[in-house]
């Protein structure tokens, strides 16, 4: 059975997805610093802050027998003192293994348990959102098609996604919340997007407006904003929060 990785390999490099193989008896690969920095440009292009690194092993056998590193793993990893020069050709790459779910570098001694990684899903796969809203999908701003998933999901653009975050920022526009500012900035990108008019609604397809049409939510105030139906609106959302807590300051103008 051929692995998910390589049948879609291609399509991940496109979106900025950095694909290794490892050797299935040593889990060594490597990954050329040339190369990654191409994949880190890609990946702005398309609105992601990194690229994941992508590891699946060869002749496997396995359909899903990778591992999906996030950047806040190899932020630590992959740095120019763990980098290997070649004297014989002057190239430069980082020298990996993967085994037993231990990823190790070249040059550090520390070898990080990516166990949790195993099998994680691809930018290609659609995956469970407990909020439909956050069902991305990588087209044009032209949004409204409704499909099927294991949820009922709507077409998401992220450049619409990128539009609004680069005019509202990444502060959730009900209770002021800032990923970067509570947890760290490595999980900043987990702001939600919320779109005010409901495209169950409309019917069919029309373009989205980033600035007019979408704001920038916690998951919290977002899972809050669809706890019912029709779904509240962020005004009575900020009146919820106000009156039930101490508030955070004066609320910016939506």
């Amino acid at each position: 059975m051929p692995s998910i990785v390589a049948q879609f390999r291609a399509d991940l490099e496109a979106r900025g997805e950095y694909v290794v193989r490892a050797n299935i008896s040593s889990g060594w690969f490597a990954v050329f610093p040339k190369t990654w920095r191409e994949r880190a440009e890609a990946a702005a292009r398309a609105g992601r802050d990194a690229p994941n690194l992508i590891i699946y092993r060869t002749r496997s056998g396995e359909l899903r027998d990778h591992h999906v590193i996030p950047y806040s793993v190899l932020r630590e990893l992959l740095v120019e003192d763990t980098v290997t020069h070649s004297e014989a050709n002057g190239s430069e790459r980082w020298n990996l293994t993967l085994k037993d779910h231990l990823l190790h570098v070249s040059h550090r001694p520390e070898r990080v348990d990516v166990s949790s990684y195993f099998g994680a899903p691809l930018l290609i796969e659609e995956v469970e959102h407990f909020i439909p809203e956050e069902v991305e999908s990588a087209s044009t701003y032209h949004e409204g098609a409704v499909r099927r998933i294991q949820v009922n999901a709507y077409e998401r653009d992220r450049l619409a996604r990128q539009k609004c975050i680069e005019h509202f920022g990444r502060r959730c526009i009900v209770c002021k919340m800032a990923f970067a500012e509570v947890y760290g900035p490595e999980v900043e990108s987990l702001i939600h997007v919320h779109h005010l008019v409901p495209l169950s609604t409309v019917g069919q397809q029309y373009e989205v407006d980033p600035i007019r049409d979408l704001r920038p939510v916690c998951p919290n105030c977002h899972a809050v904003i669809h706890s019912r139906v029709p779904a509240y609106t962020i005004e009575e959302i900020r009146n919820m929060f106000t009156a039930n807590s101490a508030g955070i300051g004066a609320f910016p103008q939506a």
